[in-house]
C-alpha cells in the first residue's frame, strides 16, 4: 500500500507552481505512534534509518509519479514538527519543494502565490537561507486556505509563502522537502542576482528571461568554482624597467 494518495496529473501540473491537497497514510505508521513521538519531540529523526526509509519511500512514489518533473531530485529531508494548541507560526517560504502532512491535531495552512515575495525577498531565501518573513499586514498576493486534519497534507511550492493556525489540541505534521534540478537552477539564478545586487546593478527578474536565466546559472557555477581573483592591473613598460 502506497504511503501518499497523489494524483498524478495533479503532481505533473502543479509541483513546483501552485499547492495541491492530498491524502496520505502515515497517520498509523509505526514511526508516529505515541511512544516514538516522544522520542522524538527533543530532536528531529535525522540520523534514524527507520525514518530516512520512510523518506525514500514517499519520494519514491512522488518520482513515480511524475518522472518528468523530478529529475535531478536531491537534498530530501523529514522533519517533524510540533506545535501548541492555538499557535500562530511565523510568516516564512522554504528553499525546498515540500508536502506537509497532518498527523494528529487540525491546522489551518495558508499558502499564497510565489508573487507574493519582492525579488529582494526572494534572493535573501536562496542567498542567506532568510526563511521568515515580513508580514505587511495585509494579503500579499491571492491565496488559498486549506484545514488539515489526520490523513491530509498539502504541497507547498518552493519559495511559497505560508502561515499556519494550530486548532484547540497539539498539532503534529510531517513536512517533506526535496530540490529537483529545475528548482536549484532557479536558486542558482536568484543567488547570482544576489551577488549582481550586492555590486550595485539591478538584475532582472529571475523567470522574465529564460536565456538569461541560464546564463545567471552558469555565472554562478563559474563564480563558485573559481571564485573572483583580485582586480587585474594592466602594468606599463618605462625607462626604470629591465627586460
Amino acid at each position: 500500500m502506497s504511503a501518499l494518495d497523489i494524483s498524478a496529473s495533479a503532481l505533473r501540473a502543479r509541483l513546483g507552481r501552485a499547492p495541491f491537497l492530498l491524502q496520505h497514510r502515515l497517520t498509523r505508521h509505526p514511526l508516529f505512534a505515541p511512544a516514538r513521538i516522544e522520542e522524538i519531540a527533543l530532536e528531529q529523526p535525522n540520523d534514524d534509518p527507520a525514518y530516512g526509509v520512510l523518506l525514500r519511500r514517499c519520494l519514491d512514489e512522488v518520482r513515480a509519479a511524475a518522472p518528468e518533473f523530478t529529475g535531478g531530485m536531491h537534498a530530501e529531508q523529514l522533519k517533524v514538527l510540533f506545535a501548541p494548541p492555538g499557535a500562530l507560526t511565523p510568516y516564512r517560504a522554504e528553499t525546498e519543494e515540500g508536502f506537509i502532512l497532518q498527523i494528529r491535531g487540525r491546522q489551518t495552512l495558508r499558502v499564497f502565490e510565489r508573487t507574493a515575495l519582492s525579488a529582494e525577498e526572494l534572493e535573501r531565501l536562496h542567498a542567506r537561507g532568510q526563511r521568515e518573513l515580513v508580514w505587511r499586514g495585509v494579503q500579499p498576493a491571492p491565496g488559498r486556505s486549506y484545514n488539515l486534519m489526520p490523513g491530509l497534507g498539502v504541497h507547498l511550492p518552493v519559495a511559497a509563502p505560508y502561515w499556519v493556525q494550530t486548532g484547540p489540541d497539539e498539532s503534529i505534521a510531517v513536512l517533506i522537502g526535496f530540490r529537483t534540478r529545475a528548482s536549484a537552477r532557479a536558486a542558482q539564478a536568484h543567488r547570482m542576482n544576489a551577488f549582481l545586487r550586492g555590486l550595485g546593478f539591478d538584475p532582472s527578474p529571475v523567470g522574465e528571461s529564460p536565456w538569461l536565466d541560464r546564463l545567471k546559472q552558469l555565472a554562478f557555477k563559474i563564480r563558485r568554482a573559481r571564485p573572483l581573483a583580485a582586480p587585474f592591473v594592466l602594468r606599463t613598460a618605462s625607462s626604470g624597467d629591465r627586460r
